[in-house]
């Protein structure tokens, strides 16, 4: 909000200098031109209003911050467009005013008073736009708290997150374990009366004993109380932050890739991979362990019946009728490959990123697990083609299992990133190489 309100001063000195370009403007063509811009304009903040106050109803009826922010999105995201529409009337007017020369008498006057008032109802609404942003950053307040930097600082240590890993790729898990934190270091610092660093106290001229319990704040070039590393201090966007670099060392970012079938999602996941980056397959996995006599006996004991028996097949027809059984099934499988992730997790520990290709990451919970969850998506009449082509399956086949997914308008609501696999090969690797891209580019450097 206050980067909008920052955004909102510079318009308005903006449409001033278009204002000022209309009155020295010496063709009547120039000022129409000028006229239908700015009416454009105004039509813009007209949208821009109307989402305000749909905004301000979503207030009262929302259950999730979530849904203010990607109103304010697209708020700030019309006011960057706005600017740079206005950048251009002012530079087109520039250009023309360059090669009038001397100004000519005669200019239609009733033209260019039409043209200042469109610019002043412009104006207007800007000020009617930043007042309601003031209004909304009011209510906006009690809903949002911050933490000071000084709790930042152990939040992160205690959750063993670089302070500079991207807030945009953390997982579910992690935000869940950062609330946790959050509330037990806050309580404890009560308890504590607070944390008293150089000549702070409280109003009632109370010491705080917080600062005995800290672990990073104000403890540069100390040991750390974990694992013996010297503690660093380093500034996160002009702040003092406080940190151990073994402790909180950057993880590989877990990105999971998933879709409906034949969208294309282990093509997409090939071509991470011939980026260089490691990838595994749950559905390879859930083959692998399908051929150990280990996970074999076991499902047999839940089917009893001989292990010799348990294949693919056998599974697919046993828990198609039973609900129960199914979800042991489930339960046991999806537990194993887990596990076989988490493995593999570990033995690219150093890479920068490792990509997991999951086929029911939204239908399970496990899109909670990662930091940033990719949906490969696709025409159903490619998908139709695809399978018909690699699988030879018939369309009744297909229908009946597409029928029996999640569908993708479900899937795009929980998706942290959209990769559409529309055309050719080259086309597909391409909308890949930018989604990396745009990943790597906002993980911290060295």
């Amino acid at each position: 909000l206050g980067d909008m309100s920052g955004k909102y001063d510079a318009l308005t000195q903006q449409l001033t200098g278009v204002e000022e370009a209309v009155g020295a403007a010496g063709k009547a063509e120039d000022l129409q031109t000028v006229q239908s811009q700015i009416s454009e304009l105004s039509d813009q903040y007209d949208d821009i209003t109307g989402k305000i106050d749909e905004l301000g109803v979503s207030l009262d009826q929302s259950d999730s911050i979530a849904d203010i922010q990607s109103q304010l999105t697209g708020m700030a995201e019309n006011f960057t467009q706005l600017g740079e529409q206005m950048n251009t009337i002012q530079t087109g007017l520039e250009n023309r005013m360059d090669t009038l020369g001397e100004s000519r008498e005669g200019v239609q006057t009733d033209l260019s008073q039409s043209a200042d008032e469109n610019a002043q109802n412009v104006k207007s609404q800007l000020t009617d736009l930043n007042s309601q942003l003031v209004e909304m950053s009011s209510v906006l307040e009690s809903m949002i708290a911050g933490i000071g930097n000084m709790y930042a600082n152990e939040i992160c240590f205690d959750v063993r997150i670089d302070p500079e890993h991207p807030a945009c790729y953390i997982s579910r898990d992690k935000w869940d374990e950062i609330i946790r934190s959050t509330r037990k270091i806050l309580e404890e610092a009560i308890r504590a009366g607070g944390t008293t660093i150089r000549s702070y106290t409280s109003s009632l001229g109370v010491t705080g004993l917080f600062q005995q319990e800290l672990y990073v704040q104000s403890r540069e070039k100390e040991t750390c109380k974990i694992c013996g590393e010297t503690i660093r201090k380093k500034f996160v966007n002009g702040r003092g932050t406080y940190f151990c670099p073994k402790c909180q060392v950057e993880k590989p970012l877990r990105v999971a890739i998933t879709g409906n079938i034949g969208t294309g999602k282990s093509t997409v996941s090939g071509l991470f991979r011939e980026e260089g980056y490691p990838v595994i397959s749950c559905d390879e996995v859930n083959r692998e362990l399908l051929e150990k006599e280990t996970t074999r006996k076991h499902l047999a004991g839940l089917f009893n019946c001989d292990y010799s028996q348990v294949n693919k097949a056998y599974i697919r027809e046993r828990i198609f009728v039973d609900e129960e059984l199914k979800k042991k099934v489930e339960e046991y499988l999806h537990s194993c490959i887990w596990d076989e992730v988490k493995q593999f997790y570990q033995s690219n520990k150093t890479a920068e990123m490792v990509v997991t290709e999951v086929p029911l990451l939204f239908e399970t919970d496990w899109y909670r697990h990662f930091d940033s969850n990719v949906l490969v998506v696709s025409d159903k009449k490619d998908i139709v083609q695809r399978l018909m082509n690699d699988r030879h399956m018939s369309v009744e086949e297909i229908e009946k299992i597409l029928q029996n997914q999640m569908p993708d308008d479900a899937k795009i609501s929980m998706a942290d990133a959209i990769i559409k696999n529309e055309g050719s090969i080259e086309i597909l690797q391409k909308n890949v190489k930018r989604k990396i891209t745009e990943i790597i580019r906002t993980l911290p450097q060295e």
